[in-house]
């Protein structure tokens, strides 16, 4: 009797429950994995054109396909010029090399004593190539960094700039990335 409500033709209820569940499970498991984005798919379209800002500094990049600004904190001009080569290290980070516009160079400054640190001797790098770092490049977020170290990290040409600014030499020139949001 009891086999009666159990069994439908030859086969019992329970087996042709499991095969549907089973045979459910395959088409959902296909159609999940088949309509996945890969890795690749979630870079289109992310560049490092755009403004740039960086909220907790203030400061903010505007990058164009030819050319490369840098605004500081207070919103003053701090350097600008033409993009000569962009290096990708990775998938979402490189260096762009821009080459500073005649007026566009960055100053540098002494410091006085503590414990008001007044800049003094304002000069200028040693070249008129720098190289920005990025990483951790997405959609509406990078990483980004001018090369520095004291009285300048400039290179004097392109080739010089393109040795220097390399993903092997990034921790001589970067101590800290600010995080920039597109704007």
């Amino acid at each position: 009797m009891f086999t009666q409500f159990v069994s439908v033709g030859n086969r019992p209820l329970v087996s042709r429950v499991v095969s549907l569940f089973f045979m459910l499970c395959l088409v959902v498991g296909v159609a999940f994995f088949t309509s996945c984005k890969t890795d690749g798919d979630d870079d289109e379209g992310i560049s490092l054109v755009g403004t740039w800002a960086d909220e907790t500094a203030g400061d903010s990049f505007i990058i164009t396909g030819t050319t490369l600004t840098y605004r500081d904190y207070t919103g003053t001009i701090g350097y600008y010029g033409t993009i000569k080569e962009t290096s990708t290290f990775t998938d979402d980070a490189g260096v762009i090399i821009m080459e500073y516009a005649s007026d566009g160079k960055q100053q540098y400054y002494d410091y006085g004593p503590a414990p008001d640190y007044a800049p003094t001797n304002p000069h200028y790098g040693p070249g008129t190539f720098l190289g920005i770092y990025y990483e951790d490049l997405k959609a509406g977020s990078v990483k980004l960094a001018g090369a520095f170290v004291a009285n300048g990290a400039e290179a004097a040409n392109l080739d010089t700039a393109k040795a220097k600014f390399t993903v092997g030499k990034k921790g001589e020139f970067v101590f800290q990335f600010g995080v920039y949001t597109k704007q």
